[in-house]
């Protein structure tokens, strides 16, 4: 329907495992701590996805 979903992890706080399956849910790493940096620029959101290992391992484009 047109709506993006992000959830991104600790940050290197505790990792927890999820306790419900999530239909939703496209990709899941319980072993990686991350943080999520979020850019606005010329009517594009930008969301990138890094591991502790400063890779991105995911992002997201919207365009407004």
């Amino acid at each position: 329907d047109g709506v993006n979903y992000l959830v991104a992890g600790p940050a290197g706080g505790r990792i927890n495992k999820p306790t419900l399956k999530n239909k939703y849910m496209q990709s899941f790493d319980s072993n990686a701590l991350t943080f999520t940096k979020i850019k606005y620029n010329n009517k594009t959101l930008r969301l990138e996805t890094f591991n502790q290992d400063n890779i991105i391992i995911d992002q997201l484009f919207i365009n407004l």
